[in-house]
């Protein structure tokens, strides 16, 4: 019975290392309001303004590491227009395959925001580094947030 409960325990944490697996899947993890969920949740110190898909796709060069437009398959993506970093944004892959792709994307382009606001917006490099970056499925979604804390407790049941 021991070795039972002990399989099914590491099993289960080996499920939650999985992240990105290469499932495939038609539906949502999350729920439908979750980027405005997080927008209105004083996560945040000013307004997001909605991207385009298309300006989404190519904020995050999603090309440049293989994904086809048409594989991002849905997106919700808020970010700054005034003087600070932060954004949020789910997108929705055709695949898993795809979703791992799109990581790779965004961790890059987390690296070359940080990389690019050194001089810049020193103050803003704390958020970029603490950026949060969870995928499940087909949908990751990034956050860039003034009150990171403050996020992931509204993430914590998806984590």
């Amino acid at each position: 019975m021991k070795k039972i409960i002990l399989a099914s325990f590491f099993l289960t944490i080996l499920w939650g290392f999985a992240g990105c697996g290469s499932k495939e899947s038609g539906t949502d993890p999350f729920p439908a309001d979750l980027t405005i969920t997080l927008a209105e949740g004083n996560c945040f110190s000013e307004p997001l303004e909605e991207l385009s898909g298309d300006v989404a796709y190519q904020l995050y060069h999603l090309e440049d590491y293989g994904v086809a437009r048409e594989d991002l398959t849905a997106y919700t993506a808020l970010r700054s227009s005034g003087s600070t970093c932060e954004e949020v944004a789910e997108l929705t892959f055709s695949s898993g395959e795809m979703a791992e792709l799109g990581q790779q994307a965004l961790e890059n382009y987390l690296q070359t925001q940080i990389d690019a606001n050194q001089n810049y917006r020193p103050a803003e490099i704390p958020k970029l580094e603490g950026a949060f970056l969870l995928c499940r499925g087909n949908v990751l979604v990034l956050v860039v947030a003034n009150d990171i804390s403050a996020a992931q407790a509204i993430l914590e049941p998806y984590t």
